[in-house]
């Protein structure tokens, strides 16, 4: 209780130090990026003990008094925006993220370089949340996912290509891409010719010594 009233003190103090900045300073600045004040971050803070996994919301941090800064939808403002957690080494970065995984029940795709966030999260999202997790790695360890999958006509397989190879802007060096991307639809069509995956026998193509 008394971290309660200490909070709602130290908020009332932030607005009455908003309000004399407003009506006092005569500062001019170019920019108006600036940190959030006490008072505005409470609009983003709820109880510890409203925090359910069937809250939706992205968790930022664990604050002073037992409060969690969230962000939820809005009315105005239903979709949940972008996040960009900035942080020195063992600041909590990747503690953040975490606890993220282990509560958002929705789809999530993770670029998990270090592979902590699939060894700690992975088996929780699915039995917990009951969900499925899929791991992808350029390596060949985990599960398989051809997006080639469906794909048999050379119309469709040219667009792949393209998307593969495609880059915007590239200038004099426009035509050394587009004979790739021909190139390459060429071996994604002998590749369904021969009934093989497109991009092993791409691969295999690419390791042979020519």
């Amino acid at each position: 209780m008394i971290g309660d009233y200490l909070y709602k003190i130290r908020i009332a103090l932030s607005r009455f130090s908003e309000f004399l900045s407003k009506h006092f300073s005569k500062q001019e600045h170019l920019h108006t990026a600036r940190w959030a004040l006490l008072h505005e971050l409470d609009r983003l803070s709820i109880p510890v003990s409203n925090v359910s996994q069937k809250l939706t919301a992205f968790l930022i941090c664990l604050g002073q008094f037992k409060q969690v800064f969230v962000v939820q939808p809005t009315p105005i403002q239903k979709e949940l925006g972008n996040i960009f957690i900035i942080g020195k080494t063992r600041a909590g970065k990747g503690l953040n993220i975490g606890a993220n995984l282990l509560r958002w029940p929705f789809p999530t795709v993770i670029n998990d370089i270090k592979r902590e966030h699939w060894d700690l999260t992975a088996g929780f999202r699915e039995e917990g949340l009951n969900g499925k997790s899929y791991l992808f790695d350029p390596r060949g360890i985990g599960h398989r996912f051809d997006p080639l999958e469906g794909k048999e006509t050379e119309s469709d397989l040219q667009s792949a290509a393209t998307t593969l190879l495609y880059r915007q802007n590239e200038g004099q060096n426009k035509i050394f891409t587009e004979s790739a991307i021909t190139m390459l639809t060429q071996i994604f069509l002998a590749a369904r010719l021969e009934e093989q995956r497109p991009l092993p026998l791409l691969r295999r193509l690419c390791m042979k010594d020519f």
